[in-house]
């Protein structure tokens, strides 16, 4: 089973993904959007503009 998504458009080219499950794993679909987002920052740019309303010092990090 073969499915194409767009996932973003940059001007007017579309950037889609296409898996097959003979082709990748899920867990490979997940690397290869990681290194979409590190090419691109798409996450990182849209996160400008959620706001955060968190108090800094209430908030613990696990790592």
């Amino acid at each position: 089973m073969r499915n194409k998504n767009t996932l973003f458009y940059r001007g007017k080219q579309a950037v889609s993904v296409k898996f097959s499950a003979s082709e990748i794993s899920s867990d490979g679909a997940v690397v290869y959007l990681e290194k979409i987002e590190r090419k691109y920052g798409i996450i990182k740019r849209i996160s400008q503009f959620i706001p955060d309303d968190s108090d800094p010092q209430h908030v613990t990090y696990s790592w």
